[in-house]
C-alpha cells in the first residue's frame, strides 16, 4: 500500500482548499489532505447539526484498505470495524451509518487543519483564469443575513448525488433510477417490542410478496431491517424501498406501504418501525438517483478548473453491493496521492491545477465505469426483473480486482 502520508515534498507554508460537503465523501477527503501536511482544508456543510441519522453502510474491502490510509488512528477504525457485522463471504463489513460518519468526524476534529462551516452552502464560486485562487461565496441555509467569501487552490465537491456544485458548475444533473427509499435508525428496541424476536437474526428481508428473498424479490415495496444488536445494545437501521416517483417531500412511508404490503403482521412490523424511528427520516422520501457517465473517459466526469467532483456528486451509482462509498474512500486517497506527488506548485494557476484535475479523473474513469455498470446489471435484474443476486455473482478476477483497490 502507497502511504499518502509520508510526504516527499518540502515544507511550505500551508494554503487553503475548500470541500462542499460534510458527508462521508468529504470527511475522509478533507483527513487525506490534512494529513499531506500542505494545505488548511476548508468544509462547507450545510447540516446545522450532527444527527444519527441513516441506516446501513457496507464497507467493503477496497474501501476498508482506503480508510486505513486515511484515518490517523488505526484503533479508531478497528473499534468501528469491531461494531459491525461481518460477512466473510463478501469480506464486507455493515456498519452503522451515522457511527461511521462520526468515526471520521472524531478524526477531523482531531486535526488543527481542518475547519467546519456548519449551516452554510456555497452560493456562487468565480474561478476565472486570471486569479490566483478559485473564489467560493458561502451563504447561510436558514436564510439568515450574512456572506463570507473564501479562497482556496481548489474546490472539492462532495456533496451527493444532488451536488449544489454540479448545478453551479452547469452539469447535468442526476436522474431518477427505480425506486424512491426512506431511511433511518431504531436508536433501542424495547423490551416487549414486536421487533425484539428479530434482534438476533441479522438482516431481517420483508417483501410485497410474503417471501424472505428481501432484495432478491421483484416485489413494489421492499423492507430491510439491520440488526446490529448485541455489538450495539438492541439497535436497529432499516430502509423502506417503493417503486414510487415524485413523491412530495413530507411524504410518510405509510402512504405507500399499507397499499402495496398484505400482509397484516408486516404492517404491524412497519408501524412499530414507525414509532420508534426519528420522525424527520420518515418525512424525508429519497429518490434512488444516479449520476451518469459518459461512454468513454476522455471527456472525464465534469471537473474543470480549479473545480474537482469526488464521491457521489461525480458518480453516484446504484446501490447493490456497496461500492459508491468504497469509490469515494477511493477517490479520496488518490487525489491526495496526486497532490502528495505534485505538490502545492501544481496548484499555482489555473491551468496546472486543471492539468491536476484532469489526471485525477483519467486515472479514476475506467475503474468507476467498469463498477458503475456492474451495480446498474445487478439492480436492473434484482429490482426489476425479480432475478436472485446470486445470478450476478462476480467472477474470481473481477471479484478480486474491485477488492484489490486503489
Amino acid at each position: 500500500m502507497v502511504n499518502i502520508f509520508k510526504s516527499s515534498v518540502a515544507p511550505c507554508a500551508r494554503v487553503n482548499i475548500i470541500i462542499s460537503g460534510g458527508g462521508l465523501a468529504g470527511l475522509s477527503t478533507s483527513l487525506g489532505l490534512a494529513k499531506l501536511g500542505l494545505f488548511h482544508v476548508d468544509i462547507i456543510e450545510c447540516r446545522s447539526e450532527w444527527l444519527s441519522q441513516g441506516s446501513a453502510f457496507g464497507l467493503a474491502a477496497n474501501g476498508r484498505k482506503c480508510l486505513k490510509e486515511l484515518f490517523h488512528s488505526s484503533a479508531s477504525l478497528n473499534r468501528l470495524l469491531e461494531m459491525g457485522i461481518y460477512s466473510e463471504d463478501l469480506d464486507t463489513h455493515l456498519l452503522i451509518w451515522h457511527m461511521l460518519r462520526d468515526s471520521l468526524l472524531e478524526e477531523v476534529k482531531k486535526s488543527s487543519s481542518i475547519s467546519i462551516h456548519m449551516g452554510k452552502t456555497i452560493d456562487s464560486y468565480d474561478d476565472t483564469s486570471d486569479q490566483s485562487q478559485i473564489e467560493v461565496v458561502i451563504k447561510n441555509v436558514n436564510g439568515a443575513d450574512g456572506r463570507e467569501k473564501l479562497t482556496g487552490l481548489l474546490l472539492i465537491a462532495a456533496d451527493g448525488v444532488y451536488s449544489n456544485i454540479r448545478a453551479l458548475a452547469g452539469l447535468e444533473p442526476a436522474t431518477f433510477a427505480a425506486k424512491t427509499k426512506w431511511r433511518g435508525t431504531i436508536p433501542r428496541v424495547p423490551e416487549g417490542s414486536i421487533l425484539e424476536p428479530y434482534l438476533d437474526k441479522g438482516i431481517v428481508p420483508l417483501s410485497t410478496d410474503g417471501s424472505t428473498k428481501g432484495m432478491q424479490t421483484g416485489g413494489d415495496c421492499l423492507v430491510n431491517l439491520f440488526n446490529f444488536h448485541p455489538k450495539v445494545d438492541r439497535k436497529m437501521t432499516f430502509v423502506l424501498n417503493a417503486s414510487v416517483v415524485n413523491l412530495q417531500h413530507g411524504t410518510h412511508p405509510r402512504e405507500i406501504f399499507r397499499k402495496h404490503m398484505p400482509d397484516p403482521y408486516h404492517h404491524q412490523i412497519l408501524e412499530e418501525v414507525y414509532m420508534l424511528a426519528d420522525d424527520k427520516e420518515l418525512h424525508y422520501p429519497l429518490p434512488n438517483a444516479v449520476i451518469e457517465l459518459p461512454i468513454s473517459g476522455n471527456m472525464g466526469w465534469g471537473g474543470r478548473g480549479r473545480v474537482v467532483f469526488v464521491g457521489d456528486s461525480a458518480h453516484a451509482m446504484r446501490p447493490a453491493s456497496g461500492q459508491g462509498g468504497s469509490m469515494a474512500f477511493e477517490d479520496a486517497v488518490v487525489l491526495c496521492r496526486l497532490l502528495k506527488n505534485a505538490g502545492v506548485q501544481s496548484l499555482k494557476t489555473r491551468e496546472s491545477a486543471e492539468s491536476l484535475v484532469n489526471e485525477f479523473e483519467a486515472s479514476r474513469f475506467d475503474r468507476v465505469k467498469a463498477i458503475w455498470d456492474n451495480q446498474w446489471e445487478i439492480s436492473e435484474g434484482v429490482y426489476k426483473k425479480g432475478a436472485d443476486s446470486t445470478s450476478f455473482k462476480w467472477n474470481e478476477s473481477f471479484d478480486a480486482w474491485v477488492k484489490e483497490g486503489v
